[in-house]
């Protein structure tokens, strides 16, 4: 082996080093996320009772649209509908904190932000009704 192909193969297991080094730091941060999403989930579970009912309604409703004599497709719109009320009710969670911690003192504009986040929750919830009797419906009739 010449000593430019030695500089070669010295220089591509540098690089690979450099790289692996990047990889374990990125998966480390990954995991740290992972942790913080799990935190935020535990601190959703432990102290918010729409969160809790509607974890439960998720717990006892998914293997209830996965027995159904649905398809495929509708099994996934009735799990997904699910899911994104937990979604938009941890926004909501996050956004009334928020708000919360800013001031403790009642103003208009806190409450609109506060109104307009159940909002969504409330559109959630009923979009999730609307795929569950749109699924049952056609099961049923």
């Amino acid at each position: 082996m010449t000593t430019k192909e030695k500089n070669y193969v010295v220089n591509v297991i540098e690089i690979n080093a450099l790289e692996m080094k990047i990889f374990i730091k990125e998966i480390k941060r990954i995991w740290a996320a992972l942790g913080f999403s799990f935190e935020g989930l535990k601190a959703a579970i432990m102290s918010e009772a729409a969160f809790q009912i509607e974890v439960v309604l998720l717990i006892i409703l998914v293997p209830l649209a996965l027995w159904l004599p649905a398809d495929v497709i509708q099994k996934i719109f009735l799990i997904e509908s699910m899911m994104l009320v937990l979604v938009i009710e941890l926004i909501n969670v996050a956004i009334e904190t928020s708000v919360n911690y800013i001031s403790q003192e009642r103003h208009p504009l806190a409450k609109k932000i506060k109104d307009v986040a159940s909002a969504a929750v409330f559109i959630c919830i009923i979009n999730c009704i609307c795929m569950w009797s749109w699924v049952l419906w056609t099961i049923l009739f």
